[in-house]
């Protein structure tokens, strides 16, 4: 998955779980440590959304 890809995923689930673009746009490094494995990307998304709760 490209990062462009990464980044459009990171938005869709954010915004799934009702964050807005500003809170997502602070997880830059987790799509670099994701390096494009949708299933990290998801697990690690909702680990940052437990977080932010």
């Amino acid at each position: 998955m490209s990062g462009a890809d990464a980044a459009k995923l990171a938005l869709t689930l954010g915004h799934e779980r009702g964050l807005d673009s500003a809170k997502i746009a602070d997880w830059q490094s987790l799509l670099d440590y994701c390096a494009g494995n949708p299933l990290t990307l998801r697990v690690i998304t909702g680990q940052a959304v437990r977080r932010l709760a």
